[in-house]
């Protein structure tokens, strides 16, 4: 009895000590991968989209709609000043930024007309904006490393613009269905970029959507007029120290041809920023 008392006794204590060193392995493994973690080397969100009260930057804005099925094409200048911080319902610290407009010839300040404001939050981790349509998404996130991939639009809802408020702002499309799934993806590190004839350096290329459907090779022709046809193109690039230098969104679909529109018709918009100006 005593000595089957021992084995167990004996038995237990092995037991115990294999467990304790798995604990241990995995204790370690741990604050190894922590470690790994704390000294991966990244560029901060702040040094590519610096905010601080009176930053601005001025962009030649091309913009295309469309107007019972026809293609408007006007350009503009825009400028975004960043006017405040603040503290967000998050207890964040938050950037307010008003956006005014200009025609794309004038180089007069009196021109610049209010367009509205729209907030950037910096955070720990992610980099977030809300828009003038009070859309909120993730710009940018850490770590900087080409291939890393997040859900940017993710707080987004399901059809955003189509379903947008006031109703005027409302386009009456299916194109922006699905656009909380995009997949945001730093295609670009530490290249250089030339935009409307200015070459920059370390560049962050945010490529965020790039989808056809029945279109041809320069994905702005439907195949057919009978064909529904759609495009949605998405992507910002911003300059290491200076900020965002340019955008390009594309959401419109074709609809196909009919009696009352016998060469089918357009619905959505495109628009396309360049900088030309900052602070």
């Amino acid at each position: 009895m005593i000595n089957q008392s021992f084995q167990e006794t004996n038995k237990f204590s092995i037991s115990s000590r294999v467990q304790w060193l798995i604990v241990i392995a995995c204790i370690t493994m741990v604050f190894a991968a922590c470690s790994k973690t704390d000294n991966y080397k990244s560029d901060q969100l702040r040094e590519y989209m610096p905010l601080a009260k009176g930053k601005y930057w001025i962009y030649l804005l091309d913009s295309t709609n469309y107007y019972n099925s026809q293609k408007v094409q006007t350009q503009y200048q825009l400028k975004d000043v960043v006017d405040d911080s603040l503290t967000d319902n998050l207890n964040r610290i938050a950037y307010r930024l008003i956006r005014y407009i200009r025609p794309s010839s004038s180089i007069n300040d009196n021109d610049w007309k209010t367009m509205g404001e729209y907030y950037m939050v910096p955070t720990r981790e992610t980099l977030e904006t809300v828009d003038l349509y009070n859309f909120k998404y993730q710009s940018l996130k850490l770590p900087i490393a080409v291939n890393l991939t997040w859900k940017g639009n993710s707080y987004l809802p399901a059809f955003p613009y189509s379903e947008a408020s006031p109703d005027a702002a409302r386009y009456n499309f299916t194109v922006d269905g699905g656009m909380g799934d995009w997949d945001f993806t730093y295609t670009g590190v530490g290249k250089n970029d030339t935009i409307n004839g200015k070459t920059y350096t370390n560049v962050l290329t945010v490529s965020q959507e790039d989808a056809s459907t029945n279109l041809l090779a320069d994905n702005q022709t439907p195949t057919n007029v009978n064909d529904f046809a759609t495009r949605a193109y998405s992507a910002e690039k911003y300059a290491k120290n200076i900020g965002l230098i340019y955008k390009k969104l594309e959401l419109w679909e074709h609809q196909p041809a009919s009696p009352t529109n016998p060469g089918g018709y357009y619905v959505g918009f495109g628009i396309q920023l360049q900088l030309i100006d900052h602070n």
